[in-house]
């Protein structure tokens, strides 16, 4: 992940729990056929959430 966010100018994303309880009748879809299809709530989940870097002047300023 370190380097696409390098390479699209954005800062480190910050990862914060993701619990299903916090989405009543959240129901989840699979992205992926990996064979892999059940997921209960003792699984641990995160969502990532991404800011573009601030420029100023000539310099990358990451918050």
């Amino acid at each position: 992940m370190d380097g696409a966010v390098e390479r699209n100018n954005y800062a480190l994303p910050v990862a914060y729990p993701f619990r299903f309880s916090d989405y009543v009748g959240y129901s989840h879809v699979k992205t992926k056929d990996d064979g892999v299809g059940t997921v209960d709530e003792s699984d641990e989940f995160v969502t990532y959430v991404f800011r573009l870097k601030e420029r100023i002047g000539h310099k990358w300023i990451t918050p």
